[in-house]
């Protein structure tokens, strides 16, 4: 019988028994004009007019022709789940955005020059049809999260083709998503990338695909490929999370000085900052300049399910530092051809094994050692291995790079005859059969940053017919179809707003700069990098002071504080109508812990001038006792220019401070190049759904998924995941019986379209 794995390939921007009132349909044509109205008869001129007018729930179609932007098109708005901005290629023409007419000299100006730059906020958009090309640097920068990038082409372009992430600082810091609110669950649909090449640094910076320096999670990537680039095919650099790259090709990387790698697992300049269970599955790399699957110091497990890897330099080259956290799962993989080797994988000096090898054909079909094919015998058992791995190219169709570039399907599939195994090839039911496989990925600190989330392994299963295949395409299988899991916010982060980043401004990159981080006032006299801050106020200081007495006569004694004393021992007095002013760079962040003897008012003011004006009064009543972590900053301002933050206790008694936290923000390097669940339960009334062309998807845990039709006959199911195939489906009226892992279930019709 055979076990179907449903992917889903080609999002559309329908929401099924969802109509956004305020929805608006544009056109946009290089014959029309930007004073139009925007409509079919009476399309845009241009592609920044069209974007510009977008807003949730709208579509723009985008008619064929070739569009020139003068400046990098920044894309602010947000969508929301309900709601997608889509952006579309116009039924089956062909635009192409070029962006030849952007600066691309000097370097610090090339740099700058993205063709689009679509920022954090900006949030459940979907791209489908279009071309970008000829950008300075990246075609696409993505910062948003929960969009679809589909059936788009990114070619001829200054740097990496299409590249998420954020960036780092000089000493590899986290310097703009700390909380990895950013840049999550995005996915990539049959799209191409190539011929991408970074001059500034001999190509060292341009990959076809990048999602590197600090993306949130949930980032895959289904049905691309990506050849011809001068650095590598796909480039996680600097990730945490793990990655998945479903049914993907690389081809002839690094043909300009660059890595020239294929699947770049990761990377880090420390070498142990590379993190994240990545998932590759039905991949091919080929033909590489160095490596087909290249470690490159990533610090964690990862899996290598059914790819095949050839003519590379090296073919799974993970010769590096053993891996802190789980091991490389290499199963059902075919290698050969290496101009160097085929396989290395380090092994901890001999001590412990760090590749679980299984139904490969370097070891079951050519019997060399799964750790390196330079190995005669096994360093843990004594095994006795060939060090030869022959040639297998004739068990194919085609490995031909001919085919591998060819035309894609009509549907935006893979082309056909690339990767597919002969009638008589050695390679059939010579696997190992991948059910409900449970993929590892270790609990990090940054997770507690992100959500709820311990680990975010993925359940997954691959298509056979009885016995698996070595391989990346099941015998008789013309199509591999593609997984998508696309969940929208979990609600383990609150929704980013477009604008909401204060991390960037002008052109500019910030991270928080701590001045005073929860100082207790336990000091006789105030260190300096307090009184630079406040000013020598050490006479108002009182190192022991633990409240007043409980007689209410005086100051409490030290063994027995006051039970209304909630703060830290030692306190900075404030007394009636007396002020304390903050001496500031900028202002993020100032929170203190007050506590007051009797009712109080505290009055805060500030000036960016210098004293020369003062903002009006704000002000905050306090009762009796301690008021733990008062935001003081909420207040006044945050700026990132000098600030005077004035607090003054306007009547009755003394007010003290206990404990107190300040932060600005210093500007620091953005370096996004490379150096040489909690989803929500199912619920009868919480499954929401969203439709593609070829597939239903339904967000949250879900045990099964059967579509039927009107006449009570099961016409498509799926277990173990959100997604399940319409692409065979009449048009008409079905229904989908979803059942939660938690045993939950819903009836919900919609209409295949």
């Amino acid at each position: 019988m055979k076990n179907k794995l449903t992917y889903v390939m080609i999002a559309v921007c329908l929401i099924l028994n969802i109509t956004h009132i305020d929805a608006k349909t544009y056109y946009v044509s290089p014959d029309g004009k930007d004073s139009n109205s925007g409509k079919l008869e009476a399309p845009f001129a241009t592609i920044e007019k069209a974007i510009s007018m977008l807003q949730a729930g709208d579509i723009c179609y985008v008619r064929g022709g070739t569009y020139y932007p003068t400046a990098t098109i920044n894309v602010t708005q947000t969508g929301t789940k309900d709601a997608r901005i889509c952006l579309f290629a116009y039924e089956d023409e062909k635009p192409v955005i070029n962006f030849e007419k952007l600066a691309n000299t000097p370097e610090d100006v090339a740099k700058a020059n993205r063709g689009i730059y679509h920022k954090i906020g900006a949030n459940y958009w979907h791209y489908k049809g279009l071309e970008f090309c000829n950008a300075p640097d990246n075609a696409m920068k993505l910062e948003g999260s929960f969009c679809v990038i589909e059936r788009c082409t990114f070619h001829d372009n200054g740097d990496t083709g299409l590249q998420q992430g954020f960036g780092k600082g000089s000493n590899g810091e986290n310097t703009r998503n700390q909380k990895f609110e950013y840049g999550r669950y995005n996915i990539v649909l049959n799209c191409d990338s190539y011929n991408n090449c970074d001059v500034w640094s001999n190509g060292g910076d341009a990959d076809g695909f990048a999602v590197k320096l600090f993306p949130g999670p949930g980032n895959e990537f289904h049905g691309c490929r990506s050849w011809y680039n001068s650095d590598d095919g796909w480039d996680f650099y600097y990730t945490v999370f793990p990655i998945v790259v479903d049914n993907c090709w690389t081809m002839k990387n690094g043909y300009n000085k660059g890595n020239g790698n294929g699947f770049k697992m990761g990377g880090s300049n420390e070498k142990t900052r590379s993190y994240g269970g990545h998932v590759f599955t039905n991949c091919i790399s080929a033909d590489n300049l160095n490596k087909g699957f290249d470690q490159n110091n990533h610090n964690e497990g990862t899996y290598m399910l059914n790819c095949v890897s050839v003519r590379n330099g090296i073919n799974f080259g993970f010769n590096m530092a053993a891996p802190a956290n789980g091991k490389w799962h290499v199963y059902n993989c075919v290698g050969f051809g290496g101009k160097e080797r085929n396989h290395q994988f380090q092994t901890n000096k001999n001590t412990i094994s760090t590749v679980d090898t299984k139904t490969c054909s370097w070891t079951d079909i050519d019997g060399a050692s799964p750790y390196s094919d330079r190995d005669g015998t096994d360093p843990f058992t004594g095994a006795s291995y060939s060090k030869k791995v022959n040639d297998h190219t004739s068990e194919f169709i085609s490995l031909a790079y001919e085919d591998a570039i060819a035309k894609r399907q009509a549907d935006g599939q893979l082309p056909l005859k690339f990767g597919r195994l002969t009638a008589n090839s050695i390679f059939k039911d010579k696997g190992t059969n991948i059910d409900n496989l449970q993929t590892e990925d270790c609990d990090k600190e940054e997770y507690k940053l992100c959500g709820t989330k311990t680990g975010y392994g993925i359940t997954l299963s691959l298509p056979h017919n009885g016995t698996a295949d070595m391989g990346a395409f099941e015998y008789g299988t013309d199509n591999n179809e593609y997984t998508l899991v696309m969940p929208e916010n979990d609600g383990s982060v609150p929704e980013v707003e477009p604008g909401d980043n204060e991390w960037e401004e002008n052109g500019k990159y910030y991270a928080e700069d701590v001045f005073i981080d929860w100082y207790k006032f336990q000091d006789a006299a105030l260190p300096q990098t307090i009184s630079s801050v406040i000013g020598d106020l050490s006479a108002n200081v009182k190192p022991a002071y633990v409240g007043k007495s409980a007689d209410g006569t005086g100051d409490a004694p030290e063994d027995r504080p006051n039970s209304n004393y909630g703060g830290s021992k030692g306190a900075l007095r404030i007394q009636k109508e007396t002020s304390v002013t903050f001496t500031l760079p900028s202002l993020r962040s100032l929170k203190a812990t007050l506590y007051c003897t009797g009712g109080r008012t505290l009055k805060v003011n500030y000036s960016v001038d210098n004293g020369a004006t003062w903002s009006a009064d704000k002000t905050k009543d306090y009762s009796t006792g301690t008021s733990a972590e008062q935001d003081i900053a909420a207040l006044c301002t945050k700026t990132k220019s000098p600030i005077l933050v004035k607090l003054t206790n306007t009547k009755g008694g003394d007010m003290y401070i206990t404990d107190l936290y300040v932060s600005g923000y210093k500007e620091v390097e953005n370096d996004d190049d490379d150096d040489p669940s909690a989803i929500d339960s199912a619920k009868e009334e919480s499954f929401d759904m969203y439709q593609t062309e070829t597939a239903l998807i339904v967000y949250g845990e879900i045990a099964s998924l059967q579509i039927v039709s009107m006449n009570g006959a099961v016409v498509s199911a799926s277990q173990n995941m959100q997604v399940v195939d319409t692409a065979n489906l009449s048009k008409g009226v079905y229904a989908v019986i979803i059942v939660g892992k938690d045993d939950k279930r819903s009836v919900r019709k919609f209409m295949k379209m």
